[in-house]
């Protein structure tokens, strides 16, 4: 039986704090992926919805506002994932319409370090 000290000690600061949580482009791009592909939507249109500033290109900002107003949490940390992968992409904090298509099409294959993952499992097993 976990007692209630041994659980909270468990969730507490120390112990998160030592855990490092990466979050990666899928976790933030593939929920909104997912649903267009799900309800057969059209992506150029999606990206002129997204597009609030009539630019031609979405920011990280814009996408962060979208995930948002269709019931995805995104947080500060999610805006700076999409940001860097934005660069690593395209030299810039956006995309233009054709790099927003790919990113939507692109087929994610979720991965994790099974190792670390059994660590963190262990490590929970061993407080409890």
């Amino acid at each position: 039986m976990v007692t209630r000290q041994d659980f909270l000690h468990v969730i507490s600061s120390e112990f998160v704090e030592r855990k490092v949580f990466n979050l990666s482009i899928e976790d933030v791009i593939k929920p909104l992926a997912t649903k267009i592909r799900k309800h057969g939507a059209n992506v150029g249109e999606i990206f002129g919805k997204i597009d609030k500033n009539r630019n031609g290109r979405v920011s990280a900002e814009e996408l962060g506002s979208a995930l948002k107003r269709i019931g995805i949490k995104v947080l500060t940390d999610d805006i700076i994932v999409i940001k860097d992968y934005f660069r690593a992409k395209t030299q810039h904090d956006e995309v233009n319409k054709t790099e927003f298509i790919a990113l939507m099409n692109k087929e994610y294959e979720r991965k994790f370090d099974k190792r670390a993952a059994e660590l963190s499992l262990s490590d929970i097993r061993k407080k409890c």
